[in-house]
């Protein structure tokens, strides 16, 4: 166990209902955490230090250092400043207050975690949020109005990773981990250094309705051992063509969109037209540039252009496969002549 910031200052607080001194927390280092003057934090105190490494009271000069003792092991120091001969007949007192709070501390933050971990297994699985789920939501510190990804992890990791404001983890089952994340977050390079031999992890898409990305990161994994994909990470924005092919109720809107914005104008015509004849031509850059009548540079600039638009690339077979379908679809739906 560790002394946080947070409980560092609360610490600070009671103490100084007691004792009106100067007080200051320290890690197991003695380096301070919480104090009233927060010039002091981050300073290190060699006399806390030194009550830390013998684990008794300590009185100097003009301070009194009292060891914090967290799950039978020293994890701080509380130093108050002042006269000694006034402090230390208190100082058995503030342990014994200090050690009582830190344990009322830890069985607040399990009832706490265990309501939180309840609270996830009933978002993972819920369709819709009602307005008494919502202010649970409210209660427990998590946001559930804003988009949130699901990245599921099937396999070892040797330990989870660090996780920042509104990231979570759940364990499934035995080899099956969730976390749930921001869409900006980071979690995929942090999970990647971790990982202990055959791991996919299946990335779903940004919904408020969590249950969706939990369900495409699910699928995701799924498609990739069935069509044996050798990919450790497993996106469902690349893989979900295939959940079209097979259930053809699955949203395919991102590529329609696409086609419908493109061939309302010029320029985008121009686009489908050039991936019409990259398909037709085989991806020959040479051939292709001269049917269309334009400089390599200008395919180039085109393919990049689909890509930026699409998050597809031309030049990688999967993705043509994936834009290819996504057109024949679009002008599928499209009125006859």
């Amino acid at each position: 166990m560790k002394i946080t910031s947070v409980l560092a200052q609360k610490l600070t607080e009671q103490v100084m209902q007691i004792l009106p001194y100067p007080v200051r927390i320290t890690d197991e280092e003695g380096y301070v955490i919480g104090s009233v003057d927060k010039e002091q934090i981050g300073k290190l105190q060699e006399d806390a230090a030194a009550a830390i490494k013998k684990g008794t009271i300590l009185g100097t000069k003009n301070d009194v250092h009292i060891p914090i003792q967290g799950q039978n092991k020293i994890i701080g120091a509380i130093n108050i400043s002042g006269d000694p001969c006034v402090i230390e007949p208190f100082a058995d007192l503030i342990r014994m207050m200090t050690n009582l709070f830190i344990r009322q501390n830890q069985s607040d933050n399990k009832i706490k975690e265990q309501m939180r971990d309840e609270f996830i297994y009933q978002w993972i699985f819920r369709d819709a949020y009602d307005a008494s789920f919502c202010d649970q939501a409210k209660t427990i510190g998590i946001d559930i109005t804003t988009k949130k990804r699901a990245v599921m992890v099937k396999g070892e990791i040797m330990k989870k990773p660090p996780l920042i404001d509104q990231e979570f983890c759940v364990k499934l089952n035995a080899g099956l981990s969730l976390f749930i994340v921001p869409g900006n977050s980071t979690i995929l390079s942090r999970l990647e250094s971790d990982m202990i031999g055959n791991v996919k992890i299946g990335i779903g898409e940004q919904h408020v309705i969590l249950s969706k990305s939990v369900q495409e990161a699910r699928r995701s994994i799924e498609i990739s051992e069935i069509l044996g994909f050798s990919s450790i990470f497993c996106s469902y924005q690349r893989l979900k063509f295939f959940d079209y092919l097979v259930h053809k109720d699955i949203d395919f809107h991102d590529l329609n969109q696409f086609f419908k914005q493109m061939d309302q104008s010029q320029k985008g015509k121009e686009l489908i037209e050039t991936l019409l004849c990259y398909i037709e031509n085989n991806g020959e850059v040479n051939t292709i540039s001269n049917k269309l009548h334009i400089h390599r540079n200008s395919l180039t600039y085109r393919l990049q252009k689909i890509e930026g638009l699409t998050n597809k690339n031309p030049r990688n077979f999967m993705d043509l496969f994936q834009l290819f379908t996504g057109y024949v679809l679009y002008r599928m739906q499209q009125p006859s002549l």
